[in-house]
């Protein structure tokens, strides 16, 4: 076994970071059961002249048990294209999230559980001259809890924490004997806290509620930095523009999604 490509970890630090555009939080309305998309895309640039470009989309759906408590469960398709100067690859994830949340005046919790299936497609060359190909799968599971201290109508700080379990099995190359690299399998279980503050407010129209807008900052304890800002219209229409820096790996999203309330 040999030391895993540079590619691999570029991968995975992009994929870590795209996980958390994953986790949902789930909105209120008088309507008990909401449908909801999830489209996001994303440039990121990683270490060694790695980029990437990634596309989410899925969707799920919101059911609230009571006016405080509300369930609910997701299914998304994540795909990860990396271009390097002597390589290119594609990351295929399919995830399955389940999701609640229970909210009071001053405190609310928001957790989040994800299983995902992971896909690799990986071609390289060595100095123009040899070229070796591989298929690798893996998985990954993680539980994040995230709890809202309200300390203002329009201000809420947070604290959270998520364990994360990730596996990729050992592989060996095809292509040019010369080259070919057999690679070890991974798996690590690891916690990461966070911390962060969001500010939101509503305006428009009669009842001052037409449009919502909240921006949000969290620093992680892996020296992840994230900030956010989104913009709805009744809850119904929500864009949504990310920035995330997190060891050596920066991703810039954005989303466009619907909601439709039964």
């Amino acid at each position: 076994p040999v030391t895993i490509p540079i590619l691999f970890p570029s991968h995975d630090k992009m994929g870590e970071a795209l996980q958390g555009l994953l986790n949902h939080e789930p909105s209120q309305s008088k309507e008990k059961v909401r449908v909801f998309t999830k489209n996001y895309y994303a440039l990121s640039q990683g270490e060694n002249g790695y980029s990437g470009t990634s596309f989410i989309y899925g969707g799920g759906l919101e059911i609230d048990i009571k006016p405080t408590w509300t369930i609910g469960g997701q299914y998304n398709n994540v795909t990860l294209d990396l271009t390097g100067t002597d390589s290119t690859s594609k990351l295929m994830k399919g995830h399955y999230g389940v999701f609640n949340m229970f909210r009071g005046n001053k405190l609310s919790l928001l957790t989040n559980a994800g299983l995902a299936q992971n896909n690799y497609n990986v071609s390289r060359n060595v100095a123009g001259i040899f070229n070796n190909e591989s298929q690798v799968s893996g998985q990954e599971w993680w539980v994040s809890n995230r709890l809202f201290l309200h300390t203002h109508k329009n201000m809420s700080a947070f604290v959270g924490h998520t364990v994360r379990n990730y596996t990729r099995n050992a592989f060996t190359e095809s292509g040019s004997v010369q080259s070919a690299r057999s690679v070890e399998g991974v798996n690590e279980t690891y916690n990461v806290g966070e911390a962060g503050l969001r500010l939101e407010t509503r305006f428009g129209g009669k009842k001052k509620n037409l449009f919502g807008v909240s921006v949000e900052g969290s620093y992680a304890t892996d020296n992840a930095i994230e900030a956010s800002a989104t913009l709805d219209y009744k809850e119904v229409i929500i864009i949504q523009g990310v920035h995330q820096i997190n060891d050596g790996v920066s991703n810039t999203a954005v989303s466009a999604n619907l909601k439709f309330k039964f």
